[in-house]
């Protein structure tokens, strides 16, 4: 692995979006992988290729099953790592991420936090994942070891189209 490579989590709406600019930001780069979950659906196939032509590796991996520890694995070893699972992963899921993400060493974290402002919002919010984004944060600031960053754009769906 090279010493700046970069692994995004997903390649939905967003993370397909964060790929393609990634991926132009540097073409010559081979230090862009993808984490997917396996999938028959046959969508996939047409998101494999198009990563294959952005010169993107592919691992594969499920955040929502799997374990802490296989999911350390599945990510040690890169510089970056830049969730793009959202909510659809499941209550659990991001809080799971971070963990796993801090147990590997990671040299730097972008949690998928890309929505709202969490802390503007606070605790207790009819919405209980919400909460789980704030034990995210609260996570990251308790130690020193990995860099992280939250990017906080405001509301952002497709379906109001």
């Amino acid at each position: 692995m090279e010493d700046n490579s970069t692994l995004v989590i997903g390649a939905g709406e967003l993370g397909i979006a964060v790929i393609r600019s990634l991926a132009a930001a540097d073409p010559n780069s081979s230090a862009l992988t993808v984490l997917l979950r396996p999938s028959k659906n046959p969508n996939h196939q047409a998101l494999l290729s198009e990563l294959k032509t952005l010169n993107v590796a592919v691992v594969y991996g499920d955040v929502a099953k799997d374990s802490t520890d296989v999911i350390s694995s599945l990510v040690r070893g890169y510089t970056t790592i830049i969730s793009c699972i959202g909510f659809a992963a499941g209550p659990g899921t991001q809080i799971k991420l971070a963990r796993a993400v801090l147990a590997a060493g990671v040299r730097r974290y972008i949690p998928w936090q890309f929505g709202v402002d969490y802390d503007v919002i606070g605790r207790g919010s009819p919405q209980n994942l919400f909460d789980e984004q704030l034990d995210v944060r609260a996570l990251l600031r308790e130690q020193t070891d990995t860099l992280w960053k939250i990017i906080s754009t405001g509301m952002f769906t497709s379906f109001f189209v």
